[in-house]
Formats: structure tokens, sequence, C-alpha cells
């Protein structure tokens, strides 16, 4: 009898059983569902490493301040990635899962997770996820940006920078401290417009910011990942060039004086004062 047949003669089990059932799942196989059942396998491992991209930005944005430290951040994040991969093809093995082909893969953590993913029931869900974070690293690291950025986000990163950031004036204090570079000028400027210009040389960034009143030089350092040191290297003001320790008093007269907002509620009580003047006088 051929595998597939039914057979007739043996139609009962050894306790004299009708047992159609298992005969027929004795010649046929590929209807027998139970057997191809997928175990289950803990899967941390492997969503951690998906997400080793987006943390490594994350720590990146609050901690990575200059190219050495940008450095580190994201070779521990590669290592990283390795490491869970290699972590969770020993857990597979412990588990019972070792006849997996998955051990050249491990070259590539994408291609790992992808064929982790096929050959587990996870499907294609967390490779596609690691793909688009890493893609979306890559985009959106210091290295990248730094690159990416035109003179006008320059101009724009010494203008929006407070005050405190600027070297030297650590000290300043109070709301003034808080204020960008930009509206303390504005504010000391007294209605002058003042005319911003920007230029780049040897990994340094210089931005100019004068008018009738003064003149200010700024210098940022361009690290390849990060601006950085943040100082004012040229301070004139009302024609008078101020430098060393005159230049840093004179900063601190220009930033750390009576705050734009304090200025304009002074100027609101002001002129109530000198209107409930008027009146008294009128009512005299």
């Amino acid at each position: 009898m051929q595998n597939g047949q039914f057979n007739q003669y043996n139609q009962f089990n050894q306790n004299g059983q009708f047992d159609q059932y298992n005969q027929y799942n004795q010649y046929n196989n590929g209807f027998d569902f139970s057997r191809r059942q997928t175990p289950r396998y803990d899967n941390s491992r492997v969503w951690f490493a998906v997400a080793v991209p987006i943390i490594a930005l994350f720590i990146e944005a609050f901690s990575a301040t200059s190219f050495k430290l940008g450095v580190i951040v994201w070779v521990t994040a590669v290592a990283a990635l390795y490491l869970a991969c290699i972590a969770d093809r020993r857990y597979l093995k412990k588990a019972g899962a070792g006849d997996m082909r998955l051990g050249g893969s491990l070259i590539l953590p994408h291609l790992y997770i992808y064929k982790r993913g096929k050959n587990t029931g996870m499907g294609a869900a967390p490779f596609v996820i690691l793909v688009i974070l890493t893609i979306y690293a890559a985009v959106n690291n210091g290295f990248v940006q730094v690159r990416m950025m035109d003179d006008d986000d320059k101009l724009a990163y010494v203008q929006d920078s407070s005050v405190a950031a600027i070297s030297g004036l650590e000290d300043i204090g109070g709301s003034a401290a808080l204020e960008s570079i930009k509206d303390r000028l504005e504010a000391y400027a007294d209605g002058n417009e003042i005319k911003w210009s920007e230029s780049e040389s040897s990994g340094r960034i210089t931005v100019v910011a004068e008018c009738k009143k003064f003149r200010l030089v700024f210098a940022v350092s361009l690290d390849g990942f990060a601006l950085s040191d943040l100082k004012v290297t040229e301070c004139t003001v009302d024609g008078k060039s101020y430098t060393g320790e005159d230049m840093t008093a004179e900063l601190k007269n220009i930033f750390g004086g009576e705050s734009s907002s304090s200025a304009e509620s002074g100027q609101e009580s002001a002129a109530g004062s000198s209107s409930s003047e008027n009146d008294n006088v009128k009512t005299a």
C-alpha cells in the first residue's frame, strides 16, 4: 500500500478500537497541524536592539557636547547593538533553538534581526522598525546636523543663545542671564537697527553685531560635531574699544543691566505715573 492511501485492513489499534484519525496522521503528516506550532521566546533583547538608535540620539542630545563625546556615544551604541544580538543568540541556544541558522548573520545586526524574526514567528516588524530608526539616527546625529547648518542657522545659534552662555559672563544672574543675546542687544541699542553678519574660517564661526552705538564680535568653536565656547572677541561702544578686564566690565554692563522686560515695565510705570500727575494738576 502506498502512502496516503486508506488502509482498510488496519483500521483498529492495538486495543481493538477504531483508529481512523491516527491512521490518517500516520500517512498524511502534512495535515498534523499540532506539529507546526512555533515556540514562544523572550524577545526583550531584540526590542532593545531595535531601540538602540533612538536611545543614542537621546543621550547625545543631553550629554554629548564635543566631538570626542559624540564619538563615544555612537561607538557605544554600535557595540550595544551587536552585544544585544549576541546575547539573544546565546539565549536561543539555551532555549533549545540552537539549530536555527543565525550565527553568520551576526556580522550585520540588521540581518540578524531579520532572520531572527523570520525563524521565530516575530515577523518583519522589528527589522522594519530598526531600519527606520537607523536612517533617522543617521540623518539627525550631531555629526550630520553640523554639516547641514547654513549661514542662517549659525547666525541664529549666536542670537538665540542665552547671555549666561557667553564665556566670562557666567556670574551674571537674574532674568538677564536667561534672555537671548539678540534681545539684550536690541534693548541696549536704544532703537538703533542692529546689523548681523556671519563668516567661518578654520573651524571657527565669527558673528558680528553692530549699530551706531556699538560693535560686538562673537566667536564660536566648531569641532565637526557641536558648536561650543561662545565668547566675545571685540567690543566697541560709542567709538571706544575695550580689551581685557575693561571689556569684561563693559560686557557685564551691556548684558547684565536691566532686562528688556524690566525696562518695558519701568517705562509703562513711568508713563502711568506721569499720567496720574497730569490728572492731579488738572483737578487742582
